[in-house]
């Protein structure tokens, strides 16, 4: 855009070329992008493009193909493989902190869960893009209805870092160790239903409204 202006070209002209430019992406990849993600995202820009060039036709034909593209993309699956050694030694570690826990006085298990440093980091210790290379990527994030969105800010992909590293972390960690200290006290009789309610309701919820 800098250049552009610095050559007086019109903002207009700008943002037209850049959308004419982004239906060329588009229409390139369909052939061989069997998810069908990038000439979405493609498609997406256009319709922003076309929009900030005031070109109606354009801006309604780039939101057409979007919905279009969108009723085809397949988000595929990635699956990893963990060897049965490792697996079983991280889940016996998971197994021999519940019993630790268990072993203590009845509110340690909610006072570690609670206060334990490495169990749910806080934001600002979470891992991000340190080497800052995320400024030279387009990321786009879809929902459950294929709806896409381009993180266009340096901030808003380091934000979605964060999170899923956050994710990771709850799915691989968390999770199962709060799932399996829950069951094992509850067959001892170490923690009941509204304990366990008041511990969510009460400690965990105001955890999670105070991180942004």
């Amino acid at each position: 855009m800098k250049l552009a202006q610095r050559e007086k070209v019109g903002n207009q002209e700008i943002y037209e070329l850049l959308g004419h430019n982004e239906l060329l992406l588009a229409q390139k990849r369909l052939a061989d992008d069997k998810a069908g993600m990038v000439p979405l995202a493609s498609y997406q820009s256009a319709v922003v493009y076309f929009k900030h060039a005031k070109n109606e036709a354009k801006h309604q034909e780039a939101r057409n193909l979007y919905a279009d593209q969108k009723e085809k993309v397949v988000l595929q699956k990635v699956s990893i493989e963990i060897s049965d050694l490792p697996t079983k030694r991280y889940f016996n570690e998971i197994k021999n902190l519940i019993d630790r826990l268990l072993d203590q006085e009845p509110t340690f298990p909610y006072v570690f869960l609670v206060h334990n440093k490495e169990f749910l980091k806080p934001e600002e210790e979470l891992p991000s893009d340190d080497n800052g290379t995320s400024s030279m990527f387009r990321v786009s994030i879809f929902d459950k209805n294929n709806n896409s969105k381009t993180l266009q800010s340096e901030k808003e992909r380091e934000t979605h870092s964060k999170f899923r590293a956050l994710a990771f972390q709850l799915q691989t960690f968390i999770l199962p160790l709060m799932e399996g200290l829950f069951r094992k006290a509850n067959q001892k009789g170490r923690m009941d239903c509204a304990e366990v309610l008041s511990f969510f309701k009460y400690l965990v919820l105001p955890m999670f409204r105070n991180f942004k």
